[in-house]
C-alpha cells in the first residue's frame, strides 16, 4: 500500500499528518488484516448500510454513455459519473438481500443527491478554505470520540464492547488485502465528505441565537389567550353570478403570486385507462382447489406443522404463541371456537386464500380483554380529568354506556361506536390498567382506571386467557398467463381504436372504462395512482408532447393506455395553464371587493348593528381562548391572516377596517386578553432551548435547498431512462 500520508490524505482537501507518533502507528488505511473475517462481514453493510440501495442495473446499454444527465454549477453531469455512484450503492445493497423497483428508485435518488451535493459542497468548502486533516480522519477511528459508523463496524453493531486496542490491531493488517484496502478508502472518503459538510453546516447553525428576552416574548405571545366577537361575511354568500372576473383580475393575481407557479423541471399530466391484471374466476378456482388439497394433507398426520406450513405458504408464517387480542381480525374470527389440530378453510382474505390450524394452546397468567371505554384525557389538569371521570362513573350503566361514550369520551375513534375499543393486551395501557382489570368478571363496569394518557371507565365485554400457536397457509390468487393475454388483447384493441385524444375519451366512455387523470408528473415522480411501477409511463410523458398517445404500456399490475393531456417545460407556468387552478382564488378576491364596497365606512364596536346594516349574508359570533397554540376559530377555521391581526390587538378594541381572510371578510372585537402568569426563569430557559433547537433545525432544513438553488441544478435523467 501507499505511504502513511498518501493513505490518509483522501481527496485533495485532506491535509498530511505531521505528527510523528501517528506516523509510527501508520495510517488507518494501512492497518487491517488480523480481523479480516469481521471486516469482510461488514464490507457490504458498514459503509453504506444506512443508505438505501438495490440490485444491478444495465441501463447503460440503451444509450450513448457520453450523454449528460444533468447540470450543477454550470457544469455537466455525465451519465458515467452518476451510473458509477449508482452501481456502487446498488452493489452494497445487493449484499443485503433481494430488492424491488421502489428500492431501486430510492437508490438512484440517493446517488443523484450524492453527486449533486458533493459537487456543491466541494465548491463551497474550497472557496471558504474549509478542509479535513488526516489527523481528524485518524481520530474518527481511534480517538476519544470515534465516528459512529466506525463504532458500529468494530462492535458488530453493538453486539460486543468497543476496544481501541482491538481496532488498532485489526487495522494493522490491511496491507495485503486489496478488497479491504478499497473498502477503507471508500470509508475514508465518506468520512471526509460528511465531516466537510458538517463543518460547513455548523457555520450556519452556530450562528443561531435566542436571547432570554426573545424567549420570554415568544412564550407570552404563544400562551396569551384572546376572547373575541366577530362580524363575518363569507365569500360563499356572494354568488359567482354576482361578480364579473376580468382578464385583468387574473393577470394581477398571477403577477402578485408568480413565484408559486415556478417549476424547476418539466411537468406532464396524463389521462389513462387501466386494464388491471386481475385473476379470473378460473384462476381463483385453481388456487382454491390447491388449498383444498393442502387442507387434506395437513389434516392428516403431518410430523412438523411449522415446516409444512412454511413450505406451502406464499406469506411468512408466525410460529409464536399469541393471545386472542394479538391475532388479526380474520384469523381470530375463524379460530375462536376451533379445536386443537383442526384445519379451517379455505377462506378468502384479500388477495389470498388461507387455511389455518390451531397447533397448540396454553394458559396466560394475564387474560386478554375485549372492552368498551369512555376516555377522559389529562389535558394538563389531572385532578379535573379525574373529577369528570368520577362523575361519569356514578351515572354509567350497561344501557347508557353508548350514549355517555358519545357525549363524553375523548377517544374520537371509538366514542361513536359505543366506546368499543376491541381486544387489548398486557402492557398496552400500563401496569396500573392491567392490575385494575385483573379478575374483573365479564359484564362489569370499572373505573376510573388511570393509564399513561388519562382516565378510563371500562366495561369488560369478553376475556380470554388462551395463548395460541396458530399457523396460517396463504396462497395468492394471481392472474395466469392465459388471463394476462386476454387482458392485453383488450388493451391493444382499445389502443388501436384510440387514434387521438378526443377519440380516446369518447371510446373510453362508450366502453365504460375506468379513465383516470394523473397528478402533475415530474422527473422525481415515483408513483402514478393505481399503478405499480409506472415510472416508464412518467418518462414517456415527460419526453413527449401534448396530445401524444402511448400505445400499450405494461406495469406490474396493469396494461395501460394513455395520452398527454397537459405538458409544460421548466420555468414559470404561463397564466393560460394555471388559470383554472387559480380561478376559485381570483373569484374570491373579486368577491372580497364587492363585500368591502358594501362594508365601506363600517366602524364602531356594536357588531350586531353593523350586521343589520350589512343585511343578508352577515353574521356575528364569538370565540374564546384563541391563541397561537389554539389557532382554530369556530366559524372561521385556521386563518393565519385573521389570527395575526387578533394577536396584535389589545383588550376592548375593534379592527379599524374589515380584514380580508381566506374564506371571508371580518371585523374583530377583542373582549378579553389573558396573559400567562408566573413566567419563571425555568420556563424561560426551557423556551429558550426549544426555540434554539427549532431555529437550528430550520437552518439545517434550508441549507441544501438553498445550495441547490445556488447551484442551478438541472435534471435530465428522465430523457435517458435513468
Amino acid at each position: 500500500m501507499a505511504s502513511d500520508k498518501e493513505q490518509l490524505k483522501g481527496e485533495k482537501n485532506l491535509q498530511e499528518i505531521e505528527n510523528p507518533e501517528l506516523q509510527e502507528q501508520q495510517t488507518i488505511i494501512s492497518k487491517i488484516r488480523e480481523r479480516q473475517g469481521l471486516l469482510i462481514t461488514f464490507l457490504g453493510l458498514a459503509l453504506f448500510g444506512f443508505i438505501v440501495s438495490s440490485a444491478v442495473s444495465s441501463l447503460d446499454i440503451f444509450f450513448d454513455r457520453s450523454v449528460n444527465v444533468g447540470e450543477v454549477l454550470g457544469k455537466k453531469i455525465a451519465y458515467e459519473e452518476l451510473n458509477k455512484k449508482y452501481q456502487e450503492y446498488l452493489n452494497n445493497q445487493a449484499q443485503n438481500g433481494p430488492v424491488d423497483d421502489q428500492t431501486r428508485d430510492m437508490v438512484l435518488m440517493q446517488a443523484w443527491e450524492t453527486v449533486l451535493m458533493d459537487r456543491i459542497y466541494a465548491n463551497q468548502t474550497e472557496t471558504l478554505g474549509i478542509s479535513v486533516s488526516g489527523e481528524e480522519i485518524y481520530n474518527m477511528f481511534v480517538g476519544d470520540n470515534p465516528n459512529p459508523i466506525v463504532q458500529q463496524l468494530f462492535t458488530n453493531y453493538g453486539q460486543k464492547p468497543w476496544d481501541i486496542n482491538e481496532v488498532k490491531k485489526t487495522l494493522d493488517a490491511a496491507k495485503t488485502n486489496p478488497q479491504i484496502e478499497n473498502f477503507l478508502r471508500n470509508l475514508e472518503d465518506y468520512l471526509q465528505r460528511t465531516r466537510l459538510q458538517e463543518k460547513f453546516n455548523n457555520m450556519f447553525t452556530s450562528s443561531a441565537f435566542v436571547s432570554k428576552a426573545e424567549a420570554k416574548r415568544k412564550f407570552i405571545e404563544e400562551n396569551t389567550k384572546f376572547n373575541i366577537e366577530y362580524l363575518a361575511v363569507n365569500f360563499a354568500t356572494v354568488s359567482d353570478s354576482q361578480v364579473v372576473v376580468t382578464d385583468s383580475d387574473y393577470s394581477n393575481y398571477y403577477n402578485e403570486n408568480k413565484e408559486q407557479f415556478k417549476q424547476p423541471y418539466p411537468e406532464a399530466v396524463i389521462k389513462y385507462v387501466m386494464f388491471p391484471k386481475y385473476p379470473s374466476a378460473k384462476d381463483s378456482a385453481y388456487v382454491y382447489n390447491e388449498m383444498l388439497r393442502a387442507k387434506e394433507e395437513w389434516s392428516k398426520d403431518v410430523k412438523d406443522d411449522s415446516s409444512y406450513a412454511a413450505s406451502k405458504s406464499d406469506l411468512p408464517i408466525d410460529n409464536n404463541f399469541r393471545s386472542v387480542g394479538q391475532l388479526d381480525f380474520t384469523t381470530k374470527t375463524y379460530i375462536t371456537n376451533a379445536k386443537k389440530d383442526s384445519v379451517i378453510g379455505p377462506y378468502l382474505d384479500g388477495t389470498h386464500y388461507k387455511i389455518i390450524k390451531l397447533v397448540e394452546t396454553k394458559t396466560d397468567t394475564m387474560p386478554a380483554y375485549k372492552i368498551k371505554h369512555i376516555f377522559i384525557g389529562f389535558k394538563g389538569d389531572t385532578l379535573e380529568a379525574q373529577k369528570k371521570a368520577n362523575e361519569i362513573k356514578l351515572k354509567v350503566n350497561k344501557d347508557n354506556f353508548p350514549m355517555l361514550a358519545a357525549e363524553n369520551s375523548e377517544d374520537q375513534q371509538t366514542k361513536f361506536m359505543s366506546g368499543e375499543l376491541g381486544w387489548i393486551t398486557r402492557g398496552q395501557f400500563g401496569s396500573d390498567f392491567d392490575k385494575a382489570l385483573k379478575n374483573v368478571p365479564v359484564g362489569t363496569i370499572v373505573g376510573p382506571i388511570k393509564s399513561n394518557q388519562g382516565f378510563h371507565i371500562v366495561e369488560v365485554v369478553e376475556k380470554d386467557s388462551r395463548l395460541m400457536r396458530v399457523l396460517v397457509i396463504a396462497k395468492e390468487i394471481f392472474a395466469s398467463t392465459e388471463t394476462e393475454k386476454q387482458i392485453e388483447r383488450q388493451a391493444l384493441e382499445f389502443a388501436a381504436a384510440a387514434i387521438n385524444s378526443e377519440n380516446f375519451e369518447k371510446i373510453a366512455v362508450q366502453k365504460g372504462l375506468d379513465m383516470r387523470i394523473s397528478q402533475p408528473l415530474n422527473p422525481n415522480t415515483q408513483q402514478i395512482p393505481g399503478l405499480q411501477g409506472g415510472k416508464d409511463i412518467s418518462r414517456w410523458a415527460l419526453t413527449g408532447k401534448k396530445g401524444d398517445l402511448s400505445g400499450v404500456k405494461v406495469t406490474e399490475n396493469a396494461y395501460v393506455v394513455a395520452y398527454i393531456k397537459e405538458k409544460s417545460e421548466e420555468g414559470y407556468k404561463p397564466l393560460s395553464e394555471i388559470k383554472e387552478q387559480i380561478k376559485p382564488r381570483v373569484i374570491n378576491q373579486v368577491k372580497s371587493k364587492v363585500i368591502l364596497q358594501k362594508m365601506q365606512g363600517f366602524s364602531g364596536s356594536d357588531l350586531e348593528a353593523l350586521k343589520n346594516k350589512y343585511g343578508t349574508g352577515a353574521f356575528v359570533s364569538k370565540a374564546d381562548e384563541i391563541s397561537i397554540n389554539n389557532p382554530i376559530i369556530p366559524g372561521i377555521g385556521n386563518d393565519p391572516i385573521v389570527l395575526g391581526k387578533i394577536i396584535g390587538m389589545k383588550e376592548n378594541t375593534v379592527t379599524s377596517k374589515p380584514i380580508v381572510g381566506l374564506t371571508g371578510v371580518y371585523m374583530i372585537k377583542v373582549t378579553k386578553v389573558e396573559f400567562p402568569q408566573n413566567v419563571d426563569d425555568a420556563t424561560i430557559k426551557n423556551q429558550q432551548t426549544t426555540l434554539l433547537n427549532t431555529r437550528k433545525n430550520q437552518l439545517m432544513s434550508k441549507i441544501n435547498p438553498a445550495l441547490k438553488d445556488y447551484g442551478k441544478v438541472k435534471d435530465f435523467r428522465y430523457k435517458y431512462q435513468f
